[in-house]
């Protein structure tokens, strides 16, 4: 029973110090100033390394893996520091993508573009 506990412990300790590095992500970029980045670039990047399951162009469902990059940038919820912060972190969901802070800023502007 006690070892229970202290899985339990363990796995709250756990999620807290994930959220303790996304909130210092976040505010990371929250700290910059708002950089316009190269959406044409962005573009490039996106056909590079996230067209595998991502729909990264135009209408359309994208795959039962991710969102298409047009309901992502249709989203209110989904603010520039919020897609730069989830990027920036690495996650279980999507591949480990060596992006620097500039081809982050890239990426965003370039989904920014397809905003309806």
């Amino acid at each position: 029973m006690a070892e229970d506990r202290t899985i339990g412990t363990q796995s709250m300790i756990d999620r807290l110090a994930g959220a303790a590095a996304l909130l210092a992500i976040v505010g990371s970029f929250a700290a910059q100033p708002a950089v316009a980045g190269d959406a044409a670039n962005g573009r490039a990047l996106a056909e590079r390394w996230c067209s595998g399951c991502h729909l990264i162009g135009g209408p359309g469902p994208g795959s039962d893996v991710a969102p298409p990059f047009t309901a992502i940038a249709a989203d209110p919820d989904k603010s520039r520091g919020h897609i730069q912060a989830w990027l920036a972190t690495p996650h279980t969901a999507m591949p480990s993508m060596p992006l620097s802070r500039r081809d982050i800023d890239d990426l965003v502007s370039y989904i920014e573009s397809l905003t309806p």
